[in-house]
């Protein structure tokens, strides 16, 4: 029943009706009645209020008279102000709002935010909080959610002003599904420590006006964190964060800048998804430290000014977005530019990485432009002035490019090296001469000239171009002052000591230390150090072992050899202030195992893995518990603290304690958990099972508690003899008895096990929920594994089963070729246990096709599916194997983990699975090196593409047979799976599928496998 509440209530039929006050009161009309009226009392607990019109004066909306139901649309008019008091919570019906003429102030708490949300819970049911005109808001500790049936949660346009603080807007749909859109708006803006979160677009820009973002967090939205058009200038701040945003977490719009802006570094990268023009008479300043991704064919044109002028520790960097080059920086007409130590890479979708032409200047120093599929820097009918100095032009098809000049050019201390074709090639008329002397091309013996250097080994040079003297090295030896030795102390106790090294310093020279936890540098850091200072304090530091070593750069030249410490330094810090008691279950109660002195208050949790010195992982979620959640609990939490560590097998454990006034180091620890095969539970029990039909179901070290079981084969296990219950249930203390029939089972059959279980002085009982046991005969079982002879490749058995192939229920962002999802059952195969590697690829092709040529045991990339069949043939005709690319089925059942409900391959956390664009670092990495998925094989999630052996078919999930498919009988493209370094996470899902005719590309490679009796 609902009470209604409608703008201009009054007295009717001579009784007043005071319905703000939720019917806590009826008022006796006559006797005859009172029964009716105390049934009334009785149904009023749960009421809403109707709450719907224009409010003509000042009203405050009382958390007394919550929750509102909101049945038609809400106008605040001009001059009127509309409170909302803590923990008011308003129930928008579908395609209803509120529009803000006047003011609306809703200021809630923490503990007792503002909600404003649909009658459903349903993304797009409610239109908008729509702020305009005159109007401006107060959101603070509010929850706005479910809202956009128009598109947009909250909407600011018109002159008046928004501050929104602790807030979250989260579930937006609807059109566009923009979580805050500011459109035509000319009053302040700010928005602090918010949360946009779960919206397709978190927050829209479209001629913003003045806005300041800070502190806030964009995270999962499907398309864009913030989205802005190019007039408007990023909010951003350091202090905003972004995790999960599929295509960018800044993204600008294709379109102009018509008066000067600012780019700032931001938090993340600027991607820019439309062609951006700066209009003539506007200059765009980016500033150090920012970096600028570019989609595929998208590009700057600048008919005003550029400034990019960073700093050799803050870099600017102009690099592609995505796995296809951008187009370039083009200057052009009366545009000008300077850029000073920035990084121009992966640009030329039309051949050219940085263009000059027109009447503009530019200004090109301490620069990289390198990986540019065509001319690193073209200069073509250019009348204006151009310094081009201590630049390095690297891995381009022609350094530098130029034609149609009218006047000479001079480049002066660049580094230009290992470009394909020319390092520097002059198409200018024959008077007109590039004087390129004083570069390093390469190689000691200078460039190469058919003529003028033949015995040169450097980058080629055309005609026309002044090249001798040249460098002999990028720096000038010892002339920049690299050290002769540096000193590393032995040990440690405290964590922190001093590097130091040489005895000298030279005018002009920066020292680069860089930090590794391998004494083969494969990973580190850097940090410059002026000239002067010849020693770093190193502090901080956590138990391990620390490798250093040291060169000098000058002019913007790095020297090319490095001065290693001839040992590592030994840290062992002398603290005890936390312990952690063996761990051994999946899943641990953390009052059990971690111990703290009286001081500490509180702890942070981390967990995650190190690959190589380099950690990937994630904070603990602990916002159930208190309201700052990411990792933070208090002590007297810990007891009750319980995670799913099943998907941190092997990981690290890292723990930070906390009291006011005291400071503290992470404190960490090798955390070895029990295998994936083994029942996940909430105490110190361990349940094993040999998976052969006839053994006994075992359980060791029960305790801690009360634990049962129920088991299921095909339909719940008789277990009556054992309880009352039945049906499958059995008490843990009664598993030693008990022993699974042989007759129960064929090769191949599963054994399904739930586990619930009760902790001591608790009086909830968790489900862990249902885990298969494979049953095995003679044949391969789950887990083993075969080598081939010839290369040395791994193979892992996948046992045959059944599986829901596509993009289900555990995955929230599929796309039509995944669906629908249907049972396939595969017999089962061998795959392979990692990517094929370059080494391996080189063993039977002898030579290399890779762009990435790190490692024999790094992945093949750049090979078509044509290349990879030459491969099999090749491969296939040294030994007694027949190899074959995986089917698509087999490729998604294997990554899957034999079929389980895995988002990636392996689980839900990405990070800790695989290499993708936001921890590659842009290229890819040794096989093997993150975790594997439940059958023990690697990468299937990222690192590169790999091919499979079916013709690709948009419906074909919907004809294909349910038995071993093996794709359509033809077709024009093929396809590939699992997501590569490049790519976001929304690419390295089990469940993408992608193709292409005869493509390949340094994001794409193959793993192989076998089907049973051809290894």
């Amino acid at each position: 029943m609902q009470s209604k509440l409608k703008i201009g209530d009054r007295v009717v039929n001579g009784v007043y009706l005071s319905l703000y006050e939720k019917y806590k009161s009826c008022i006796y009309l006559t006797t005859a009645i009172s029964l009716i009226l105390l049934v009334c009392l009785a149904d009023m607990s749960h009421a809403e209020t109707e709450f719907s019109g224009n409010i003509q004066s000042d009203m405050t909306l009382t958390q007394e008279n919550s929750p509102y139901r909101v049945t038609a649309y809400v106008r605040v008019l001009d001059n009127v102000t509309l409170t909302i008091e803590p923990g008011v919570e308003l129930r928008f019906n579908w395609n209803v709002g509120i529009d803000i003429n006047g003011y609306l102030s809703a200021v809630g708490t923490a503990a007792n935010p503002v909600i404003f949300t649909g009658s459903e819970e349903t993304a797009g049911y409610w239109r908008a909080i729509n702020i305009q005109n005159q109007g401006s808001a107060r959101l603070e500790h509010c929850q706005v959610t479910y809202g956009g049936s128009l598109g947009n949660g909250i909407v600011k346009t018109g002159s008046g002003n928004l501050t929104m603080k602790n807030t979250t807007v989260a579930n937006t749909g609807g059109i566009s599904g923009i979580g805050l859109l500011i459109s035509a708006n000319t009053g302040e803006v700010l928005v602090e420590d918010s949360v946009f979160e779960s919206n397709v677009e978190g927050l829209t820009l479209r001629d913003g006006g003045p806005v300041t973002v800070r502190g806030s967090l964009f995270k999962n939205n499907t398309r864009y964190g913030i989205i802005l058009q190019a007039q408007d200038a990023p909010p951003t701040d350091p202090s905003n964060s972004f995790s999960g945003n599929e295509l960018a977490d800044i993204g600008v719009l294709r379109g102009s800048i018509p008066a000067d802006l600012t780019w700032r570094p931001a938090g993340a990268p600027i991607r820019i998804v439309g062609y951006v023009t700066v209009d003539e008479g506007a200059t765009l300043t980016i500033e150090p430290g920012t970096r600028v991704k570019l989609n595929g064919n998208v590009g700057l044109e600048i008919n005003g000014h550029l400034s990019a002028v960073g700093t050799s520790g803050n870099p600017i960097v102009f690099t592609r977005g995505e796995e296809a080059v951008w187009r370039a920086i083009n200057i052009q007409n009366q545009g000008s530019a300077r850029l000073e130590h920035c990084q121009v890479t992966y640009g030329g979708s039309l051949g050219n990485g940085i263009v000059k032409t027109g009447s503009g200047n530019l200004t090109l120093k301490n620069t990289t432009v390198a990986n540019t599929n065509g001319i690193g820097l073209i200069i073509q009918n250019s009348t204006g002035l151009h310094t081009v100095a201590s630049n390095t032009f690297s891995a381009n098809t022609i350094g530098v490019d130029v034609s149609n000049q009218e006047n000479d050019l001079i480049l002066t201390n660049n580094i230009i090296e290992d470009n394909e074709n020319f390092g520097v090639r002059n198409q200018s008329a024959a008077d007109i001469i590039i004087d390129a002397r004083d570069n390093w091309w390469g190689h000691e013996t200078g460039p190469f000239h058919a003529e003028l250097n033949p015995g040169g080994q450097g980058d080629t040079i055309s005609d026309g171009v002044l090249f001798d003297p040249w460098k002999t090295t990028p720096v000038e030896g010892t002339a920049a002052g690299t050290p002769s030795s540096i000193q590393v102390p032995p040990t440690s106790t405290t964590g922190s000591y001093t590097v130091s090294w040489g005895s000298s310093s030279t005018s002009g020279v920066t020292y680069v230390l860089e930090e590794a936890t391998n004494s083969t540098f494969t990973s580190g850091r850097r940090t410059a150090y002026t000239g002067s200072n010849l020693s770093a304090s190193i502090t901080g530091r956590s138990d391990g072992i620390y490798y250093y070593r040291v060169k000098a750069t000058k002019d913007g030249y790095e020297d090319s050899d490095w001065r290693t410490g001839s040992n590592g330094c030994t840290v062992n810090v002398e603290s005890a202030e936390v312990t952690v008691n063996p761990v051994t279950s999946n899943t641990v109660s953390f009052g059990d195992i971690i111990n703290v002195p009286e001081e500490i208050t509180w702890v942070w949790l981390w967990t995650g893995n190190e690959v190589d010195g380099k950690y990937t992982g994630s904070l603990v979620n602990t916002s159930s518990f208190n309201i700052f959640g990411e990792g933070w609990i208090e002590v007297d939490d810990l007891y009750n603290l319980k995670l799913d560590f099943a998907q941190y097998d092997n990981t690290i454990l890292y723990i930070l304690p906390w009291s006011r006034g005291s400071s503290f180091d992470w404190v960490k620890f090798e955390v070895d958990f029990i295998t994936s095969d083994q029942v996940k539970n909430s105490v110190n029990m361990n349940i094993t099972q040999d998976t052969y039909a006839s053994e006994v179901f075992r359980v060791e070290n029960v305790q801690y508690g009360t634990h049962w079981l129920q088991l299921w084969i095909g339909d719940y296990l008789d277990t009556s003899e054992f309880n009352i219950y039945g049906n499958g249930w059995i008490e843990a203390s009664d598993l030693s008895e008990l022993v699974i029939p042989g007759d129960a089972f064929s090769d191949g059959d599963s054994l399904w096990v739930r586990q619930y279980s009760q902790s001591p002085g608790s009086s909830s009982w968790g489900d862990y929920g249902w885990l298969e046991f494979r049953i095995k005969g003679s044949g391969p079982s789950p887990g083993d594994t075969w080598t081939d002879p010839v290369t040395g490749m791994e193979f892992v058995w996948v046992p045959g089963g059944c599986f829901d192939r596509g993009c289900g229920d555990w995955d929230d962002e599929c796309r039509t070729n995944e669906l629908p999802v249907r049972e396939i059952c595969l017999d089962g195969f061998w795959m392979g246990k990692y990517e094929v590697t370059q080494g391996q690829w080189t063993q039977i092709m002898g030579s290399n096709p890779s762009r990435f040529q790190s490692g024999n045991n790094y992945p093949v990339e750049w090979v078509s599916w044509n290349d990879v069949q030459g491969f099999i043939t090749e491969l296939n005709a040294r030994g007694s194997s027949t190899f074959r690319l995986p089917t698509e089925a087999e490729w998604e059942y294997a990554a899957r983990s034999g079929g389980r409900a895995e988002k990636y391959a392996g689980g839900d956390d990405l990070d800790s699975l695989g290499w993708y664009s936001s921890n590659s670092g842009g290229l890819t990495h040794e096989v093997g090196t993150k975790a594997a998925n439940g059958l023990g094989i690697y990468d299937m999630s990222g690192n590169v593409w790999e091919w499979v052996s079916d013709w690709y078919g948009a419906n074909y999930y919907s004809v294909s047979p349910r038995d071993n498919p093996q794709g359509p009988e033809t077709g024009s493209t093929r396809v590939f799976r699992g997501g590569s370094w490049f790519y976001p996470a929304w690419y390295c899902r089990a469940a993408i599928r992608r193709h292409w005719p005869g493509y390949w590309s340094y994001g794409i490679g193959f793993r192989l496998a076998l089907s049973p009796g051809q290894q």
